[in-house]
């Protein structure tokens, strides 16, 4: 398919994705340190377990969660 056909579809708002090669793509940006280690009184490790659980994700995501949200307001 030519560039010119592959954008008129784009921009006709078309599903392009069956046209894609995604097995090399990348996301900038998004490499992950392995561990950060944080130290945290028991009553606040207990208060994000028990969040974490009723909305029904774990304890990681929702501390990323946390973290993402307050990151981004302060931009």
């Amino acid at each position: 398919m030519k560039a010119e056909e592959f954008d008129h579809k784009f921009e006709q708002g078309e599903d392009i994705i069956p046209y894609l090669d995604l097995s090399q793509a990348k996301r900038p940006l998004r490499h992950k340190k392995p561990h950060l280690n944080i130290e945290l009184p028991l009553w606040m490790i207990e208060q994000l377990n028990q969040q974490a659980q009723q909305q029904g994700i774990n304890t990681d995501t929702l501390v990323k969660t946390y973290l993402l949200q307050h990151l981004t307001s302060i931009e």
